[in-house]
């Protein structure tokens, strides 16, 4: 069954796996010196970072690094997103 939201797209290539992915993502936060606020994926009114390397739809690119799950019945096969999607 083809995923339809977060991992929409994306499939192991050599199990073709649609299970469960750990994708390595770069993400914004606010740094204080008690602790870090995370702004998560969306891109806030004042971005601070406008070249954001997080993309708007699914939150990693396709040169992020990302590895086919095995405890969830997946290979273990790594490489990078773009070589995970389908199509």
């Amino acid at each position: 069954m083809a995923n339809t939201e977060n991992l929409k797209g994306i499939r192991c290539p050599e199990c073709f796996s649609e299970e469960a992915f750990v994708v390595q993502v770069t993400m914004n936060v606010v740094m204080h010196d008690d602790g870090i606020a995370f702004m998560g994926c969306r891109q806030p009114e004042n971005d601070h970072f406008p070249g954001r390397a997080i993309p708007d739809d699914d939150g990693f690119g396709d040169d992020n690094p990302i590895q086919c799950f095995e405890r969830r019945g997946g290979c273990g096969h790594w490489g990078i997103v773009k070589e995970f999607r389908v199509g």
